[in-house]
């Protein structure tokens, strides 16, 4: 816990827990380790209504982390979900952390823990791979990361999901087993067959080295685009001789950066087009489109403008959809080692 810190004195933490041998393993490590420091861990449960056996089984979460003295508190997810199950899993996804953040914003709680361990990164890691994915994506899930307002932990993210249901067993706590984990038309499940035990542990561990070497490369990103500056109506000005000076992969990060926070799309165009874009702008070509933007040097500055203007009545209130990536220092790495097999965080 010491390298995904800081954490206040006496801290209160609280952490995602549907009931699974890995939720259930982290509430009673976490709380362990805050009230040996004067805090507290509450649980929070997620009942998505998805299930109609949901709400029995956040009951039973209750049950057993009372009768241990751990604070819990339930949340209904109010929808009336239909469409394709692939889709509805994803909204439950965004929902669920939508939930989460929003209940410890209220209370102040800065720090929200989540179970994802050695498994769930080799899972991820590979899937990524599978899709071509550059070295940000089998960097797999941060150790912890800012969510509306909340940090996200993973304390477990290098450990042994064996030895999770090992500390279980020796501490008499029972736990539940979700069929959706045995679902092979997830494809996050179909992995898991592929991925052997005693590899989990050494390609999270990979996949954490490569997240130091991510970090590094957002830390550069990140002085690259402190010199850029965007205008009251969503326009971007960068110094194109800082973006073409750097190196290919660098330049092309701040590209994609740029053209999300003017175009306002949720993800980056693909990357022959961000080459094609960046080759144009080095050979001092015209302006081109790409990303809902409109890419052009301009004298000594590089401007990257909406592609689409409001009408004249409404310009005044032209704004780009996302605010300008503002630069940031990125969390420190940190790594978590697990030297018995009843796992102590510490």
């Amino acid at each position: 816990m010491a390298a995904l810190g800081p954490f206040e004195d006496r801290p209160t933490i609280a952490a995602a827990v549907s009931g699974g041998a890995d939720s259930m393993a982290l509430i009673l490590l976490l709380e362990r380790w805050a009230r040996a420091r004067g805090g507290s861990a509450i649980a929070l449960t997620v009942d998505h209504r998805l299930r109609p056996e949901a709400a029995a089984e956040a009951r039973q979460v209750a049950a057993w982390l009372t009768a241990r003295g751990i604070a819990q508190r339930s949340l209904t997810w109010e929808h009336h979900g239909s469409g394709p199950r692939s889709a509805l899993q994803a909204k439950a996804r965004r929902e669920r952390y939508r939930l989460l953040t929003g209940w410890c914003r209220r209370r102040g709680i800065l720090h929200l823990a989540l179970a994802h361990h050695a498994g769930d990164q080799a899972e991820t890691v590979l899937m990524r791979l599978a899709r071509g994915a550059g070295i940000d994506g089998l960097a797999g899930m941060s150790t912890s990361l800012a969510r509306e307002g909340v940090r996200l932990i993973r304390p477990l993210l290098l450990t042994d999901p064996r030895r999770l249901r090992a500390s279980l067993a020796a501490a008499g706590q029972a736990w539940l087993e979700d069929p959706s984990n045995r679902d092979e038309r997830f494809e996050r499940v179909r992995w898991r067959q592929l991925v052997p035990p005693e590899q989990r542990v050494p390609v999270a561990l990979a996949a954490a080295e490569i997240g130091q070497e991510r970090r590094r490369r957002e830390h550069d990103l990140a002085d690259l685009l402190s010199r850029a500056r965007l205008g009251p109506e969503g326009d971007l000005d960068l110094p194109p001789a800082a973006l073409l000076a750097a190196p290919p992969a660098l330049a092309l990060a701040a590209l994609a950066r740029c053209l999300i926070a003017v175009g306002g799309e949720t993800y980056s165009p693909r990357r022959d087009s961000l080459e094609r874009l960046l080759a144009n702008l080095e050979a001092g070509g015209p302006a081109r489109t790409l990303g809902g933007c409109r890419v052009a040097v301009q004298g000594a500055r590089l401007r990257v403008t909406p592609e689409r203007r409001a009408a004249p009545a409404a310009k005044g209130r032209a704004r780009a959809k996302n605010p300008a990536p503002a630069p940031h220092q990125p969390l420190v790495p940190g790594s978590f080692t697990v030297a018995k097999l009843n796992v102590n965080i510490m």
